[in-house]
């Protein structure tokens, strides 16, 4: 559990980046029913495949180039990111931690 500091540094830092421009966060309520264990990012190119890199332990990460793989993140990562607070609503929730703490 967050400390109540913790949870205001953590919303002090989410409102900083959410203010730069092509950059928003959204939340993942703690009752959505999905789940990743590890981290990843899905990179998308003008000109070529997407791929994707898989966060591992000790900066030891795998890009996946193969169609199947990025297919399954890619669907994987639409699914968490349907599952999210929008934009808007996570940018409240930051604020409202942070006048609450």
């Amino acid at each position: 559990m967050f400390t109540a500091r913790s949870r205001k540094a953590s919303a002090s830092g989410c409102s900083t980046c959410s203010g730069k421009p092509n950059f928003f966060i959204q939340v993942i309520p703690s009752q959505a029913r999905v789940f990743q264990g590890g981290g990843f990012q899905v990179l998308s190119f003008n000109e070529g495949s997407d791929v994707v890199y898989v966060d591992g332990a000790g900066g030891n990460g795998q890009m996946i180039t193969h169609h199947a793989g990025v297919r399954r993140l890619t669907v994987l990562f639409n699914k968490i990111r349907a599952a999210a607070l929008s934009a808007e609503e996570s940018e409240g929730l930051v604020r409202t931690i942070m006048e609450s703490t």
